[in-house]
Formats: C-alpha cells, structure tokens, sequence
C-alpha cells in the first residue's frame, strides 16, 4: 500500500513539475521552429517571442489577434507566431486548413487580416470570398486542404495543444509567460513583456 501512495505522489509531482516548469523546454523548441510565413512582427531578431494558439471560427480568437497587432505595433523587438488550431467542428476545421493552405500560397498574413479582423460571424461563403480577394488559386486551396501534408500540420497543432495543456483557446505564450483569452489591453500585455525584459518574471 505505501509503495502505491509513493508511486502515485511521484506522478502528481512529475506532473506538477512538468506543468510549472517542463513546458518551457517544449515551448522552447516551438519557438525555435516557428514559421516565419506565420509570423508578423520582428521576424529576424526580437527579443520578446509570442506563439498564439487561435481557432479561427471562434469570435474570442479574433478578438485577441487586433489585440497582437497593436502591440507590434507599439513595440517593433516582439515577434509573434500564429498557430491555426481546429476546435473539431466542421467549419473550424474548413477555416482552420484554408489558413494553412493560404500559408502555401505566401498568402497567410493576407488571410489573417481579413478572417481574424472581422469581428462579426463568419461562414463559408464569407471563407471563399476571402480567397477569391487575395487572388489565390482557389482550386489549389481545396486540393490543399485534404493533402496530407496539411493533415499532418493539423494534428502537428493539435499534439503542441495537448502537450502544453492548453485548456481552451485562445491562449497565447509570452515567453514561459501563460496567457489565456483575448481580455487584455496592450497596456498590460506592454508591462509582462517589460517585466522580462527586466528579469522580473
């Protein structure tokens, strides 16, 4: 019976450790690797290194990508990293493989401007005049979707999710910093980056 209980309290430490400290070697990697045709910001050398985990067709993640925009805007040493993250129904998964599949296209900053701006619902219809705007082969973009290549980058978000124990989207990393949701002001999201650049967090 005590090996059990000993056993079982070395798990719950294993992972309280990997949940306070373990994801930062994980995320680490993440922001080694990141994708600089998913980026916007200071792409070569900043300082401070955002990954956002956003499902398109949900109207919080599009909330939170304005809220990005302006604080490169207000800070040019801040890089941030879009990860298009399916929340499993049908039309997040559509949203979800047509921003990766504009990313073939060098087309994923465009898309994002016009899906993630738009703070009303979206549908289909909306997706498609989208890609029709940014003049992108659209029947490259249906093809794309049901590649492998971008199944596999769909699951490859999907297992970054579950291994970060991301519990809802969207969530956002600043540095090791946790950011959950989109009810943030620059003005806050400036200090936590001004306390790392302090050493204060």
């Amino acid at each position: 019976m005590f090996r059990i209980i000993l056993i079982t309290a070395c798990i719950a430490l294993a992972f309280f450790l990997y949940n306070a400290y373990g994801y930062r070697y994980y995320l680490s990697d993440i922001r080694a690797e990141a994708d600089n045709a998913m980026s916007f910001g200071d792409t070569i050398d900043a300082d401070i290194r955002i990954i956002a985990y956003m499902d398109y067709g949900a109207p919080s993640s599009r909330r939170l990508y304005p809220l990005l925009l302006n604080l490169v805007a207000a800070d040019d040493d801040v890089k941030v990293t879009i990860r298009p993250v399916s929340s499993g129904d049908t039309f997040s998964d559509l949203v979800t493989r047509v921003a990766i599949a504009a990313k073939n296209q060098g087309r994923f900053m465009d898309f994002n401007n016009v899906i993630l701006s738009r703070s009303s619902d979206l549908d289909e219809n909306f997706i498609e005049g989208a890609v029709m705007s940014l003049n992108m082969d659209y029947d490259q973009v249906k093809f794309d979707m049901i590649s492998t290549d971008i199944e596999q980058e769909v699951q490859k978000y999907q297992r970054e999710m579950a291994l970060l124990n991301i519990p809802s989207l969207p969530y956002f990393y600043i540095e090791h910093v946790k950011m959950e949701g989109a009810a943030y002001t620059v003005k806050e999201l400036r200090q936590i980056i001004s306390d790392l650049r302090t050493g204060r967090r």
